[in-house]
């Protein structure tokens, strides 16, 4: 199982039980998963943020700044996200906003303003 995953494909995939994915596993975003034993750094929260979203949302603010290189962000800092809105949660900031496809990259395979 890799380190950041939905766990309702992982339990449909027969990955896991859903009784494997409580035990083992906690939750960082809505059915979005890592194992128990580690501490979600801020890649597996950006990474988390992006397969919640369904793998649609572009990553936008400190944590686009955070994929391009830069060194100053803090772990807990909240993911900022332009997507739909969709409903609120910890940890996340969704925004409803139109980006035109040139200030857009990809970033280890992630959408990132």
């Amino acid at each position: 199982m890799g380190e950041v995953f939905i766990g309702s494909d992982a339990v449909a995939a027969g990955a896991l039980t859903e009784y494997e994915l409580r035990r083992w596993y906690r939750p960082i975003f809505r059915d979005v998963y890592v194992p128990k034993r580690s501490e979600a750094s801020l890649d597996d929260r950006i990474l988390g943020a992006w397969l919640w979203s369904r793998r649609c949302a572009i990553i936008a603010g400190v944590a686009a700044s955070a994929l391009h290189g830069a060194q100053w962000i803090d772990a807990d800092a909240p993911i900022e996200l332009i997507s739909k809105s969709a409903r609120p949660q910890s940890g996340l900031v969704v925004r409803n906003e139109t980006v035109g496809a040139d200030e857009v990259t990809r970033v280890r395979g992630l959408p990132v303003t």
